[in-house]
């Protein structure tokens, strides 16, 4: 028999289909360090931030939970305090039963789970307590836990029980184990609000015993919120950025870290041992840092599969930060009222615009008052090169209280000082960072930028060793300018201008030539200061108690004087008091001149304003809106403001 073929026909081989393997796709939203940045406004400066705020990229987050399908959003902490905002709704609710605005809109945006940051206990725990009473979401601290017979409102951990659709279009099941952690160094941050109230451990113990506890009630994937950095891999349990060594516990599957205002994944921290800036993890694990201020969002895309037994884990991940604010200009923002900035911030629903108006009202209402008037243009713009007239109105103000308040037997022969930093000079926070207060009326609003954290007076027995110590540690904010060098950077990248400290009482020169020692010609009252000098400190409560790691403070500081009365209030009460404020017409300090060098040292663009002055020559706008200047660092001497 003979086979024929047919015409028009011809053979399809079998296809064998094979069942795609069953996978649940899970992506978690991150904020984080927000600082109470809910309004598109900048209330320091009293005009629109269209864009900027929680409010204004609610939206967008919306838009990312519908276009991700299951998801979580989640916080990591630093939420409640960080604006003039703060300051001003506390006065605002205190005794009122109130809703408090950043609580219901984090509410409003269906937030899962938030993590505590340090500066979320800086009211101290009674205020912290009556913002959570609010949540419906729980939040997160592991890591500090009530004394005795203190309840605290917040737990170590989590399980959140979430109904998720997989891969086939079917409903499952997911434990997602959450957990939090902050810097234990938070009790010594805000010391006077949380001694005797809460117990800190490290960050790394408490994490692993929230791991066991998690696995022991029975978990899909566990994903630790740690607002902290992301440090080193060898961190110690004590250290205040340890996220790559939580990362590399066993049992941890996806990790958001904080703190530092840090945005990864991010060429910052490439070549970082444990870090892996293309596939976005920490010691192998996913993970994210979302900048601050709602400047981005944090994602942490996992994929989860079926677990032998029942359940899921995580198969595969990779995070990302993806950016939500607009960038910044390189001019000033737009002119445009509340209401105008609220429009201007695409998909604001009209629930978040009431909230806003409301909480804005009020924060106006608050900053609005007039405290006081000055006869000086005090601004922050060269606070890092010797004129700060800012940090000398902070100073006479701290030495006028403590001169009224400590007599002249409790102080003996020590010399009275007052210490004070430059919050707003620039930094990460960009080109409009800074104090601009032109001579007139000084209101709530300008303390509130001079004195951005409720930080209380405290006053520290110094030997002179023992202050010339303190200021080389302050120096360590500028890099060396060797003689003959060119267009080196002034200030060092690692250094923020909140932990130079500028001492009045004393004048000084601090010398860039070489690797120190920096401080040059320390003097009080003309004569040279002697190591064994006694003096008298006045500081902030964050500094006595350790902050910024300054020799003589912490355990070992020994504090002669304190009060529950924060340097923003003394302020206050320095200008209504004592009327009209006039500048010093010196300044403490000064750089020792450095034959042939010039240095770079940006500055706020409005600073243009402020020249010609000696030393400094324009080299225009920077790309990011910061002015350059070159400063021929051997001209430099000592300043005098209007120099």
């Amino acid at each position: 028999m003979r086979s024929e073929k047919l015409p028009g026909r011809r053979v399809i081989p079998a296809v064998t289909s094979f069942p795609q393997p069953l996978r649940c796709n899970l992506t978690i939203l991150a904020t984080s360090d927000l600082h109470l940045q809910l309004c598109p406004w900048d209330y320091y400066a009293n005009r629109a931030a269209p864009g900027t705020g929680l409010a204004a990229v609610s939206g967008a987050l919306a838009r990312l939970r519908a276009e991700s399908g299951n998801t979580l959003l989640v916080d990591n902490g630093d939420f409640l305090q960080g604006s003039a905002l703060g300051d001003a709704l506390l006065a605002e609710r205190h005794g009122k039963a109130r809703a408090h605005p950043m609580i219901a809109a984090m509410n409003l945006a269906g937030f899962d789970a938030v993590s505590l940051g340090n500066h979320d206990f800086d009211y101290g725990l009674g205020v912290l307590s009556a913002a959570l009473s609010e949540a419906k979401f729980p939040a997160l601290c592991a890591n500090l836990t009530g004394a005795e017979r203190v309840a605290v409102p917040y737990a170590g951990w989590t399980i959140l029980h979430r109904e998720m659709i997989d891969s086939a279009g079917n409903p499952c099941r997911l434990r997602i184990g959450l957990f939090g952690v902050t810097p234990p160094q938070v009790m010594m941050w805000n010391q006077p609000k949380l001694a005797g109230r809460l117990r800190a451990r490290g960050m790394i113990s408490a994490a692993r015993d929230a791991i066991a506890g998690m696995q022991k009630t029975g978990v899909d994937l566990i994903v630790g919120l740690c607002h902290c950095g992301i440090g080193t891999p060898g961190a110690q349990d004590s250290d205040e950025n340890a996220a790559l060594a939580i990362a590399a516990l066993p049992g941890v599957d996806a990790l958001v870290a904080g703190h530092t205002h840090d945005v990864f994944p991010g060429p910052d921290f490439a070549g970082t041992r444990g870090v892996d800036i293309e596939t976005s993890t920490l010691a192998g694990k996913p993970a994210c840092m979302p900048g601050f201020g709602a400047s981005h969002v944090g994602l942490l895309h996992l994929e989860l599969s079926p677990r032998a037994g029942g359940g899921w884990q995580v198969q595969t991940g990779r995070g990302e930060a993806r950016p939500l604010t607009p960038p910044r200009s390189a001019g000033p923002p737009p002119e445009m009222s509340f209401r105008e900035a609220c429009d201007a911030s695409a998909g604001l629903s009209p629930e978040f615009a009431a909230l806003c108006l409301q909480a804005h009202e009020a924060t106006v209402s608050h900053l609005d008052r007039a405290v006081g008037r000055s006869e000086s243009h005090l601004s922050s713009y060269f606070a890092m090169t010797g004129d700060c007239p800012v940090t000398g109105l902070v100073t006479d103000a701290m030495l006028w209280y403590l001169k009224s308040r400590l007599p002249q037997a409790e102080r003996g022969t020590a010399r009275l000082l007052a210490a004070a930093s430059p919050w707003r000079a620039g930094g990460r926070r960009g080109p409009s960072h800074y104090t601009n207060l032109p001579p007139g009326p000084v209101l709530a609003r300008d303390v509130a930028a001079l004195c951005p954290f409720p930080d209380e007076l405290r006053a520290l027995r110094l030997t002179g060793r023992e202050l010339a110590d303190w200021l080389e540690h302050s120096a360590r904010a500028f890099n060396t300018i060797p003689p003959g060098s060119r267009d080196m950077a002034l200030l060092a990248d690692d250094w923020a201008s909140y932990n130079f400290d500028v001492i009045r009482g004393l004048t000084y020169e601090i010398d860039l030539s070489g690797p120190g020692p920096r401080i040059r010609n320390l003097c009080c009252e003309g004569l040279p200061v002697r190591e064994s000098d006694s003096f008298l400190l006045a500081t902030t409560s964050y500094r006595a108690a350790g902050g910024g790691g300054f020799p003589a403070t912490g355990p070992e500081g020994r504090v002669l004087f304190d009060t529950a009365l924060t340097i923003g209030r003394i302020v206050e009460e320095f200008l209504t008091r004592n009327g009209a404020y006039r500048a010093a017409a010196t300044t403490p300090w000064s750089f020792t001149p450095v034959p042939e060098a010039t240095a770079i040292f940006e500055t706020g663009p409005c600073a243009i304003a402020l020249l010609p002055r000696r030393g400094f020559e324009s080299l225009g706008n920077e790309p990011d809106g910061f002015l350059r200047l070159r400063m021929n660092m051997g001209e430099i001497g000592p300043l005098h403001p209007a120099d």
